[in-house]
């Protein structure tokens, strides 16, 4: 289960983008609302791994944009919090639920 509040989990979730040294910008990424946007998500530039969040989002969304993007990483190296692991671990079993019906 999440903390109570959704900052204190958001603020989880960038420390361990932190200590994998992912780079977070929150960005304007939807400035048009009249054309398709995205949340988010990770690339890398000129090396650097970054992952982009909307900057609008509230911080549950934000923070379901973090776990997406952390869910595709080898984590196995990386301190998680138990609550941070327990989230990703139901992302992983979502992510291959999808995977095996597609």
């Amino acid at each position: 289960m999440s903390p109570s509040d959704p900052r204190q989990f958001l603020a989880l979730l960038e420390g361990v983008l932190s200590r994998l040294h992912i780079d977070l910008r929150r960005e304007a990424l939807n400035p048009d609302p009249a054309l398709p946007s995205s949340p988010g998500g990770l690339c890398r530039i000129q090396g650097r791994t970054v992952l982009f969040v909307d900057a609008a989002l509230p911080p549950p969304v934000a923070s379901a944009v973090i776990l997406e993007a952390l869910c595709t990483l080898d984590l196995s190296a990386v301190y998680l919090p138990p609550v941070v692991r327990e989230h990703l671990e139901r992302c992983a079993a979502r992510q291959a639920m999808e995977r095996d019906r597609g």
